[in-house]
């Protein structure tokens, strides 16, 4: 007697992330110098294309939005959204990080 083939359970669709190597994607930058007091820093705007990480998302990467980039008095990298116009940020802002 022949054996009964099992019918195979169909497969379940799997969700796979798009992981790029870098959530990020640079369009533009432009460098300005920030002097306040006798402190001066440089201070980086990127403007960048970011994902947000969610599996089912179809409109990644958002943006793009401008993002400030310098160092604090401490010597630390700090980063700090701008939004989506460039707006400058204030000395007050850079070296109040």
């Amino acid at each position: 007697m022949p054996k009964k083939k099992r019918a195979k359970a169909p497969k379940k669709r799997q969700r796979r992330l798009k992981l790029s190597a870098s959530p990020r994607e640079v369009v533009e930058v432009e460098s300005r110098t920030v002097k306040w007091g006798g402190l001066s820093t440089t201070v980086n705007y990127q403007l960048e294309r970011v994902t947000c990480g969610k599996s089912t998302c179809k409109k990644c990467p958002h943006g793009p939005y401008w993002y400030a980039y310098f160092r604090d008095p401490g010597g630390r990298k700090v980063s700090r959204y701008v939004g989506l116009k460039l707006k400058p940020l204030k000395a007050a802002e850079v070296f109040d990080a």
